[in-house]
Protein backbone atom coordinates (compact mmCIF):
# COMPACT_ATOMS: atom_id res chain seq x y z
CA UNK A 1 0.00 0.00 0.00
CA UNK A 2 1.03 3.22 -1.03
CA UNK A 3 0.14 5.34 1.82
CA UNK A 4 1.81 2.31 3.97
CA UNK A 5 5.41 3.41 2.24
CA UNK A 6 4.80 7.09 2.57
CA UNK A 7 3.97 6.53 6.31
CA UNK A 8 8.09 4.69 6.60
CA UNK A 9 9.15 7.71 4.40
CA UNK A 10 7.90 10.39 6.77
CA UNK A 11 10.00 8.54 9.82
CA UNK A 12 6.67 6.55 11.71
CA UNK A 13 7.87 3.62 13.09
CA UNK A 14 6.83 0.18 11.52
CA UNK A 15 5.14 -0.83 14.14
CA UNK A 16 2.86 1.92 14.29
CA UNK A 17 1.20 1.15 10.91
CA UNK A 18 -0.93 -1.36 11.54
CA UNK A 19 -1.74 -2.46 7.65
CA UNK A 20 -4.55 -5.65 7.37
CA UNK A 21 -5.99 -6.70 3.68
CA UNK A 22 -9.12 -9.29 4.85
CA UNK A 23 -8.93 -10.51 1.02
CA UNK A 24 -5.40 -11.71 1.88
CA UNK A 25 -4.55 -14.89 3.00
CA UNK A 26 -3.13 -13.68 6.32
CA UNK A 27 -6.03 -11.94 7.30
CA UNK A 28 -8.90 -14.02 5.33
CA UNK A 29 -10.06 -15.70 8.45
CA UNK A 30 -10.79 -12.34 10.27
CA UNK A 31 -14.43 -12.22 9.35
CA UNK A 32 -15.75 -11.44 12.82
CA UNK A 33 -15.84 -8.57 15.32
CA UNK A 34 -14.27 -10.46 17.76
CA UNK A 35 -11.51 -12.42 15.70
CA UNK A 36 -11.16 -8.44 14.69
CA UNK A 37 -10.57 -7.06 17.92
CA UNK A 38 -8.38 -9.86 19.07
CA UNK A 39 -6.14 -9.72 15.94
CA UNK A 40 -6.07 -5.92 16.94
CA UNK A 41 -5.03 -6.82 20.30
CA UNK A 42 -2.46 -8.23 19.22
CA UNK A 43 -1.16 -5.87 16.89
CA UNK A 44 -1.58 -2.32 18.56
CA UNK A 45 1.42 -1.06 20.40
CA UNK A 46 1.38 -0.21 24.15
CA UNK A 47 2.65 3.02 24.31
CA UNK A 48 1.01 6.86 24.11
CA UNK A 49 2.86 7.31 20.50
CA UNK A 50 -0.03 7.44 17.26
CA UNK A 51 -1.06 4.85 15.38
CA UNK A 52 -2.07 4.57 11.88
CA UNK A 53 -4.30 2.01 11.06
CA UNK A 54 -5.15 1.23 7.60
CA UNK A 55 -7.70 -1.51 6.78
CA UNK A 56 -8.57 -2.84 3.04
CA UNK A 57 -11.65 -4.84 2.14
CA UNK A 58 -12.86 -4.20 5.93
CA UNK A 59 -16.38 -5.05 4.48
CA UNK A 60 -15.00 -8.52 5.08
CA UNK A 61 -15.71 -8.28 8.81
CA UNK A 62 -18.88 -8.23 10.30
CA UNK A 63 -19.39 -5.82 12.92
CA UNK A 64 -16.15 -3.57 12.01
CA UNK A 65 -17.85 -0.57 12.60
CA UNK A 66 -18.03 -0.58 16.33
CA UNK A 67 -14.36 -2.27 16.52
CA UNK A 68 -12.96 0.83 14.34
CA UNK A 69 -15.38 3.73 16.53
CA UNK A 70 -13.79 2.16 19.63
CA UNK A 71 -10.06 2.73 18.01
CA UNK A 72 -11.23 6.15 17.44
CA UNK A 73 -12.26 6.56 21.23
CA UNK A 74 -9.65 4.69 22.67
CA UNK A 75 -6.21 5.55 20.89
CA UNK A 76 -4.31 8.40 19.23
CA UNK A 77 -5.11 7.08 15.94
CA UNK A 78 -5.27 7.66 12.29
CA UNK A 79 -8.04 5.13 10.47
CA UNK A 80 -7.91 4.56 6.59
CA UNK A 81 -10.79 2.75 5.81
CA UNK A 82 -11.07 1.01 2.32
CA UNK A 83 -13.43 -1.15 0.79
CA UNK A 84 -14.84 -2.13 -2.98
CA UNK A 85 -18.61 -2.51 -1.59
CA UNK A 86 -20.48 0.97 -2.51
CA UNK A 87 -23.65 -0.01 0.56
CA UNK A 88 -19.84 0.05 3.11
CA UNK A 89 -21.07 3.78 4.29
CA UNK A 90 -24.42 3.38 4.74
CA UNK A 91 -27.20 3.27 7.26
CA UNK A 92 -26.03 2.57 10.21
CA UNK A 93 -22.75 2.41 9.04
CA UNK A 94 -22.79 6.00 8.77
CA UNK A 95 -24.88 6.83 11.92
CA UNK A 96 -22.12 4.81 14.00
CA UNK A 97 -19.56 7.01 12.32
CA UNK A 98 -21.67 10.31 11.44
CA UNK A 99 -19.27 13.37 11.22
CA UNK A 100 -15.97 11.35 11.86
CA UNK A 101 -15.36 10.13 8.30
CA UNK A 102 -14.54 11.45 5.13
CA UNK A 103 -15.56 9.41 2.72
CA UNK A 104 -13.51 9.76 -0.73
CA UNK A 105 -14.90 8.06 -3.86
CA UNK A 106 -12.66 6.73 -6.43
CA UNK A 107 -13.90 6.54 -10.38
CA UNK A 108 -11.72 4.51 -12.78
CA UNK A 109 -10.71 7.24 -15.86
CA UNK A 110 -12.98 7.80 -18.51
CA UNK A 111 -11.64 6.45 -21.94
CA UNK A 112 -10.29 10.15 -23.15
CA UNK A 113 -8.72 10.67 -19.56
CA UNK A 114 -7.20 6.98 -20.28
CA UNK A 115 -5.80 8.11 -23.55
CA UNK A 116 -3.98 11.26 -22.08
CA UNK A 117 -2.65 8.90 -19.33
CA UNK A 118 -1.18 6.84 -22.00
CA UNK A 119 0.23 9.52 -23.92
CA UNK A 120 -1.92 8.09 -26.93
CA UNK A 121 -3.29 11.18 -29.49
CA UNK A 122 -7.05 10.51 -29.90
CA UNK A 123 -6.46 10.67 -33.80
CA UNK A 124 -3.85 8.19 -33.26
CA UNK A 125 -3.58 4.89 -35.30
CA UNK A 126 -3.51 3.52 -31.75
CA UNK A 127 -6.31 4.03 -30.24
CA UNK A 128 -8.19 1.03 -31.34
CA UNK A 129 -5.75 -0.95 -29.56
CA UNK A 130 -6.02 1.17 -26.17
CA UNK A 131 -9.13 0.47 -26.05
CA UNK A 132 -9.12 -2.69 -26.96
CA UNK A 133 -6.98 -2.99 -23.61
CA UNK A 134 -9.12 -0.45 -21.68
CA UNK A 135 -12.00 -2.97 -22.15
CA UNK A 136 -9.93 -5.56 -20.95
CA UNK A 137 -8.58 -3.91 -17.67
CA UNK A 138 -10.51 -1.15 -16.98
CA UNK A 139 -9.63 2.17 -16.24
CA UNK A 140 -8.45 2.88 -12.77
CA UNK A 141 -5.51 4.77 -12.23
CA UNK A 142 -3.30 1.88 -10.52
CA UNK A 143 -3.68 -0.72 -13.85
CA UNK A 144 -3.56 2.52 -15.87
CA UNK A 145 -0.17 3.66 -15.02
CA UNK A 146 1.36 -0.20 -13.82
Amino acid sequence: MLYKEYLLQEGIHENHIIYMNFKSFEYRTITTEEKFRQKLDELLPRDDKKVYLLFDEIQMVTGWQRIVNGIRVSFNSDIIITGSNANMLSGEIATLLSGRYIEIPIYPFSFSEFLHVKGIESDSRKVDNAYDEYEKYGGFPSVVIA
